[in-house]
């Protein structure tokens, strides 16, 4: 693995979103693309940050909210 480049298992192509975005947008392009994390970039689009769902999980107060199977990506279900 030491010889093997870092493209060769990378995932394509990079979903991202901007850092001024919201939250339910996060989660939303996060379900509709089947990913567990996504790049936050700049309006320079330059990557600043990921968010994953454990972010997402801690930034609901770990309520242990699950992604909605809903149309809208700010809806929020729990499994307790």
């Amino acid at each position: 693995l030491s010889k093997v480049p870092a493209s060769f298992c990378m995932s394509y192509p990079v979903i991202s979103i901007a850092a001024k975005s919201s939250l339910g947008e996060c989660m939303r392009l996060m379900r509709e693309n089947q990913i567990r994390r996504i790049v936050v970039v700049n309006d320079d689009e330059q990557c600043v940050g990921i968010i994953s769902q454990v972010d997402l999980y801690k930034a609901s107060n770990g309520k242990g909210f699950l992604f909605s199977h809903g149309d809208r990506g700010e809806e929020f279900r729990s499994h307790n």
